[in-house]
């Protein structure tokens, strides 16, 4: 397996692999250019239809993405628009790792989430380098999505331990 093989392998994202020469160190950080892996097709963001032909494609963004060995990793990709025959529209091309317009991949806020459930806000910000009004957005996002999981039940009862008159 080469070495482009192995790093698109460790990615693990379906259908996108490593372009040739994409891995580089910026400032510190890891950066991966990634391309569609040949033959894979698009999605549409509306409607989820699998598309053959890109309509165009958006300028280059970076994606942060979960770190790699202690270093923060940041995925450089172009999003293709795509003419969708189903819905009729012209929709950016929908990527199952990252929500539309986001600077960062699911699984990175999945961590970020996680982390958020261990220690405060502020010193999540201050480990990720990022903005604590990011985190504070993240952590809001996966608990609705949490919330949402977790079965309504009804209380039947209520215990109170004390009560205090003061």
């Amino acid at each position: 397996m080469s070495e482009r093989d192995q790093t698109t392998w460790i990615l693990g994202l379906q259908g996108w692999e490593v372009v040739e020469d994409g891995v580089r160190e910026e400032d510190g950080a890891l950066v991966l250019s990634i391309a569609h892996a040949q033959g894979s097709g698009y999605t549409c963001g509306e409607c989820g239809a699998r598309v053959l032909i890109g309509y165009d494609h958006l300028e280059t963004r970076r994606v942060r993405d979960f770190p790699w060995a202690g270093r923060r990793c940041e995925l450089e990709v172009t999003l293709a628009r795509v003419d969708c025959p189903d819905c009729g529209k012209v929709a950016v091309e929908g990527a199952g790792w990252v929500e539309p317009y986001s600077r960062l991949t699911l699984r990175y806020e999945k961590y970020v989430a996680a982390l958020c459930s261990l220690m405060p806000v502020t010193d999540v910000a201050a480990l990720e380098g990022l903005d604590k009004t990011t985190v504070y957005r993240i952590d809001k996002k996966w608990l609705k999505r949490r919330e949402a999981l977790r079965p309504d039940v009804t209380v039947r009862r209520l215990g109170i331990d004390e009560i205090a008159i003061r």
